[in-house]
């Protein structure tokens, strides 16, 4: 356990907690922080506020399950997409709830998030992370995204800190930049803006040694920019990941 990163604004909140992850909400705040687009996302603590928080977002929406002991949440059954109805979320809500409790009795069920559906049919997912090396500390990943991530193994890898050359050397390194770049009657996706979310991790790394990772699974990049739907971050005390000091780069 450990204290998460300091968010803006709300630091007291989240370090007085004995904790590592930060929720899908805190680490959605802490990447708009920095100026990464990302979907709204609101929480609810039971099915009936789920399905209060969807009427006020407006439809179609998706629902995630809320929970420190969950990481995939897609693994087990814990995101609904597309959801029309208020109905449709309390009864996706309670489902879920019922789910969980009988296949994973000792996961603490936090609530639920919803956030309207990114209408982005024609974006592409990719995914930007971060891992923490013993050797050589924070390094980027970058790559197609998606549920298939660990099974298309597409991503390249580059140490912080980044600028637009390295980013877009990174990129291009990767199966799904021939893609980004256009084809047929597709617009290529908008490659400054995928740069940037790279550039805004890495500085995020600077900032805040005490993130060891973190992971925006799916970024949705097209025409019209980049978006975060899914946002992942784990953060220990400061000089406790075996580097001297806190000093992670080089």
């Amino acid at each position: 356990a450990g204290a998460a990163v300091a968010l803006v604004g709300r630091s007291e909140a989240v370090l007085a907690e004995d904790r590592e992850l930060l929720t899908e909400p805190e680490a959605k705040q802490v990447l708009a922080a920095y100026g990464i687009p990302v979907v709204e996302t609101r929480v609810a603590a039971t099915p009936l506020e789920a399905a209060q928080l969807a009427a006020q977002i407006g439809f179609p929406v998706a629902l995630k399950v809320l929970s420190p002991d969950i990481t995939h949440k897609s693994d087990v059954g814990g995101v609904v997409l597309g959801l029309n109805e208020s109905e449709d979320v309390w009864q996706a809500a309670v489902t879920m709830q019922t789910r969980i409790a009988k296949r994973f009795p000792a996961a603490h069920l936090a609530g639920f998030t919803v956030q309207r559906m990114a209408q982005r049919p024609r974006a592409h997912e990719l995914i930007v992370g971060v891992s923490t090396d013993a050797i050589f500390g924070p390094v980027l990943l970058f790559g197609r995204g998606g549920t298939a991530v660990e099974v298309i193994a597409d991503s390249a890898t580059a140490l912080p800190p980044m600028n637009m050359s390295l980013a877009r050397h990174m990129i291009a390194r990767t199966q799904v930049f021939k893609l980004l770049k256009g084809y047929r009657d597709r617009p290529p996706a908008d490659l400054e803006a995928i740069c940037l979310t790279l550039i805004q991790v890495s500085q995020l790394l600077v900032d805040r040694p005490e993130i060891v990772e973190l992971d925006i699974n799916p970024l949705l990049a097209d025409d019209q920019g980049v978006v975060a739907l899914d946002a992942r971050i784990r953060a220990v005390p400061c000089g406790s990941t075996g580097m001297a000091g806190g000093k992670r780069l080089a």
